[in-house]
């Protein structure tokens, strides 16, 4: 058996195993995707004591499983709501009308994209935001791409806020508080040369492996992948020398490598092709030409053992013993 073949055969008993407990696996995700949202969001504006309290934070995690992606990230967006209400109702409130358009905008013409926003906050903090962007232009489109960017600057936006908020605990006039953040919140968002990075690699990014993938040669979207790290690296770098922004590039190289290795991982497990066996064929008829690329699927060689059961009549065996 070769390497191929066995790969192949590992791949199938882990999707067999998948497909047979997809359920759970879903909801185990699901439940602790939420907890670590939900303990970032305590960690950053938890300011409604009942909702920092552990088995309540668990309960709203184990909600959450029973519930598709938007209903998700409503749950999500009102116990973030309910944290700044009860700081102040006048951030509350206007956290609330963003939150609205969010959901009017975005959220409910891509609702299972929107899962994405809470992704690439939790993949920034580890470090593993460039492989969204790879993997979103492999598999996704434009709500993807539009959700990682949301994602992007929600990080950002609440950063900001979590020095916003602590700054208004030691000041007692709210009018001059919201005079010096809105400027400075306007600084680090709009101005934040980080930030505006990221964004631009991100959606270069995306748009080169969307682009690359879709073109009819062998392994393009193994060759999106690849050339989507190098791209993600090289932007970071050419940010680093001329828009002065400080990065650890070694740590951007490892992170990038682990990030392609899981995009091409999610690729092979998700879509085998035998690209060996690809072929081009082109027809035409009396109005149109065309042009068609046919790639097979990888497929394991199974042998068939056939079993035939011969049945003799019990008169038969009578005359075979008196033969003998």
């Amino acid at each position: 058996m070769q390497l191929d073949e066995r790969i192949l055969i590992i791949r199938d008993k882990v999707l067999q195993f998948y497909k047979i407990y997809e359920k759970i696996w879903i909801g185990m995700a699901k439940f602790l995707s939420m907890l670590l949202v939900m303990v970032a969001i305590t960690r950053t504006i938890g300011y409604a004591p009942t909702l920092t309290r552990s088995y309540i934070i668990a309960a709203l995690a184990l909600v959450s499983t029973m519930l598709p992606a938007q209903y998700i990230m409503l749950e999500i967006l009102g116990v973030s709501v309910i944290h700044l209400l009860h700081f102040n109702w006048i951030i509350g409130g206007v956290v609330l009308v963003i939150f609205i358009s969010l959901y009017i905008l975005f959220i409910r013409l891509y609702p299972k994209e929107s899962l994405l926003i809470v992704l690439t906050m939790l993949a920034m903090k580890v470090g593993l935001l460039c492989m969204l962007p790879i993997v979103a232009g492999l598999f996704g489109g434009l709500g993807a791409i539009l959700a990682i960017l949301i994602g992007i600057v929600g990080h950002f936006s609440f950063t900001s806020l979590e020095m916003m908020l602590q700054s208004l605990l030691k000041t007692e006039d709210l009018v001059v508080w919201i005079q010096e953040n809105l400027n400075l919140y306007i600084t680090q968002i709009f101005y934040n040369k980080e930030l505006l990075a990221m964004l631009s690699i991100c959606l270069i990014v995306f748009c080169v492996v969307y682009i690359i993938r879709k073109q009819v040669i062998d392994y393009a979207p193994y060759l999106a992948v690849v050339i989507g790290g190098v791209m993600n690296i090289l932007g970071f770098i050419l940010a680093e020398l001329f828009l002065d922004i400080s990065m650890n590039t070694f740590l951007l190289v490892f992170m990038t490598i682990i990030s392609v290795v899981i995009a091409l991982g999610i690729q092979f497990v998700s879509r085998p092709a035998d690209y060996s066996r690809s072929e081009s064929i082109r027809f035409e008829d009396e109005d149109n030409y065309y042009m068609v690329k046919v790639i097979p699927k990888m497929q394991v060689r199974k042998s068939v053992t056939k079993v035939q059961k011969v049945y003799i009549p019990p008169n038969r065996t009578e005359e075979i013993n008196m033969e003998e």
